[in-house]
């Protein structure tokens, strides 16, 4: 049962995540700005990195360099005194930024005409799935909000959670078949479909399409009757009844 709900967690976990990567990717495409991805729930424990961001200011666009947090609830159209220093790119990287209302800095006065802080991904402390936390959700006002783009850009963003779980099944079930996942026989029991170079279905001489019908005289019905078995013999010799070209 315990081996049952890890399972169980950790399926969902992978899950969400996966549909919140979805959503973190296609916000992203679409110029939508994500100010969180979390690996897990809140509180934050931990902030793994941080990714640029940028700023424009009187009509020019200023980086915020990976790892700079703003101080202060900067919104569109508010007033800001900033500086600015030029990066190794050429580009005009940010260096202070203040409130104008409260501001001490020596700088240039100009209205916020849109804001990208840069995206964290932090570790959060309930480990189960993730987020994105992307900005304006319900709210148009601010450019590079979810609620200010067009209809198909906000279909395409939701629906690209569902579409991302959809092919990370795909691709499991994919490699399931390329490992060769157990199969049952149309008259119970479970059909092998692969043996493992070196395993010790290998040197007893166990075959592919040989069908485990029993183990230790208990019936083998179907794929989870034999895990369950398994599990209840680990590291235990045990006799298996195969049948093999009708034998």
């Amino acid at each position: 049962m315990l081996l049952t709900i890890v399972s169980l967690i950790i399926a969902l976990s992978i899950l969400v995540f996966v549909h919140e990567l979805g959503h973190y990717l296609a916000a992203r495409r679409v110029g939508v700005v994500v100010e969180e991805f979390g690996f897990g729930y809140p509180p934050r424990v931990l902030t793994l990195f941080h990714l640029p961001g940028k700023i424009v200011l009187d009509g020019v666009e200023i980086v915020i360099p990976r790892g700079t947090y703003l101080h202060g609830d900067f919104r569109y159209g508010q007033q800001v005194v900033y500086q600015t220093r030029t990066g190794g790119d050429g580009r005009p990287h940010l260096a202070a930024i203040e409130p104008a209302e409260e501001s001490t800095l020596e700088g240039r006065t100009a209205a916020v005409e849109f804001l990208d802080p840069g995206t964290i991904f932090s570790l959060n402390a309930i480990p189960f799935g993730g987020f994105a936390k992307m900005l304006g959700e319900e709210d148009p006002s601010a450019p590079g909000s979810l609620a200010g783009k067009g209809k198909l850009a906000r279909i395409f963003v939701l629906a690209a959670g569902a579409v991302m779980n959809l092919l990370v099944a795909i691709l499991f079930f994919a490699a399931a078949m390329t490992l060769g996942a157990p199969a049952v026989d149309d008259d119970g029991g479970v059909v092998i479909t692969t043996i493992a170079p070196g395993s010790p279905a290998e040197t007893v001489g166990l075959q592919p399409d040989d069908v485990i019908v029993g183990a230790d005289g208990t019936a083998i019905e179907n794929v989870d009757g034999l895990q369950s078995f398994t599990q209840a013999h680990l590291g235990q010799e045990v006799v298996l009844s195969i049948e093999r070209g009708g034998e």
